[in-house]
């Protein structure tokens, strides 16, 4: 017979422990970006913030701990400015990729620039990758 685990008993799992490496925050930080949940990325970088020690981020975002802590609470709407000065304080950079699903709407009604500068200089053409599309309405492949 399986003996019965209280809840209660168990310990609490604070994810702030387990972010050791900064290939881990990122890793975390990149997983809750998907979401596309700013009150969830507001948490997490709370999580982050304590995983670092959040007296050493707020004195590096040039903010108190209490307004880091304020910044970061679930539901808070901080402005870019601050969020930027987080990030910069926990060593992160943020950038922007183009979304997977923008790109192949897109790549149905385009070519990529290489393979125009490809079909110009007479060579092959490589479909499969990824690069800057520019549209091309059929019409202008005519007479032009």
């Amino acid at each position: 017979m399986s003996k019965k685990i209280n809840v209660e008993e168990l310990p609490d799992f604070d994810l702030a422990e387990h972010l050791k490496t900064d290939e881990d925050i990122a890793t975390y930080l990149s997983v809750v970006l998907e979401d596309d949940d700013s009150s969830e990325l507001m948490h997490a970088l709370g999580v982050v913030a304590r995983a670092r020690g959040m007296t050493e981020v707020a004195r590096a975002a040039g903010l108190t701990r209490e307004a880091l802590y304020k910044a970061l609470r679930p539901n808070s709407q901080p402005r870019f400015d601050t969020i930027a000065r987080v990030c910069r304080a926990l060593g992160l950079k943020l950038t922007a990729q183009v979304h997977a699903s923008w790109l192949m709407q897109r790549s149905r009604n385009s070519v990529s620039a290489s393979a125009i500068c490809a079909v110009l200089a007479g060579g092959g053409v490589d479909f499969r990758r990824p690069e800057i599309s520019l549209p091309i309405q059929p019409a202008s492949l005519g007479d032009g």
